[in-house]
């Protein structure tokens, strides 16, 4: 049993448009493992052969037939869907202490101290190619529904638990989960300072614009209809796609952003 000291924001790296559930994360996390030698290893237990795994069904699926990490346990306490609807995955009794029995596995050093959520998505439709494979951008896919949603949970989690720090899982390893910079998106949503972990995330800054004319058309777009955003971010109407100035404005107002620049292609067509 140790102190609750950090609530971790996670995303199931899936593209946005595919829906998740909580068997498909029991899947992934407690299905059964290829290790060398034909080895398997099945909820932390290896066996020698696939055939020789227990005859029961993880996350809906026979064990003999399920693809994961092995894991004895899951690796997150919530899951955050697309409508916005909240799935306990690990139970937790709500005090000031992560029992053993509610470890979580999802940022390695970290697990005996910490609640991770996960939000379903982390990776957008749009590709690029890299070494000839096709590859999904990194992004903040949450819907309109599921970042309310995310967001009254960790304001509600904060007033249980004030002694906490929320933290985005790139800000300890190199991966780019949740797909975007949990600091700036906690600020700008009023997350009390105290309560966000500052330190740098360990990837490169993930932006959601590819290159300057769509920075600038998003920072003229905020100047007209957000001025008020604008003037208290002090975001100019040009200048970089990718800083922190943009991207508090962005995590602000995205949402909306995309509603116009759908309504405009329907305009126009």
């Amino acid at each position: 049993m140790r102190a609750y000291k950090y609530l971790f924001v996670h995303c199931t790296a899936t593209v946005e448009n595919i829906i998740v559930k909580p068997e498909d994360i029991e899947r992934m996390h407690k299905g059964a493992r290829n290790l060398s030698n034909f080895k398997v290893r099945f909820l932390g237990k290896d066996y020698n052969s696939r055939s020789e795994l227990p005859d029961v069904k993880v996350g809906g699926v026979k064990a003999k037939e399920s693809v994961g990490r092995g894991w004895s346990r899951l690796g997150y306490s919530k899951m955050f869907d697309q409508k916005g609807l909240v799935h306990t995955l690990t139970e937790h009794d709500e005090d000031n202490w992560i029992d053993s029995d509610e470890i979580t596995w999802g940022a390695s050093g970290f697990n005996s101290h910490s609640k991770h959520w996960v939000y379903s998505g982390g990776l957008s439709t749009e590709t690029y190619i890299v070494n000839q494979k096709e590859r999904h951008y990194f992004a903040n896919t949450m819907t309109q529904d599921q970042e309310r949603s995310f967001l009254r949970e960790i304001h509600a989690e904060i007033e249980k638990h004030p002694q906490i720090k929320v933290i985005g899982h790139n800000q300890t390893a190199v991966k780019g989960c949740p797909c975007f910079d949990t600091r700036l998106w906690l600020e700008v949503h009023g997350v009390p300072k105290e309560n966000i972990d500052t330190r740098p995330m360990r990837v490169n800054t993930i932006t959601p614009f590819r290159n300057k004319k769509q920075g600038n058309d998003f920072r003229k777009w905020v100047n007209e209809k957000h001025p008020e955003v604008a003037n208290r971010i002090d975001l100019d109407e040009i200048g970089s796609y990718k800083n922190a100035y943009i991207l508090r404005a962005w995590y602000l107002l995205r949402h909306q952003y995309n509603e116009f620049k759908i309504d405009s292609i329907l305009y126009h067509f």
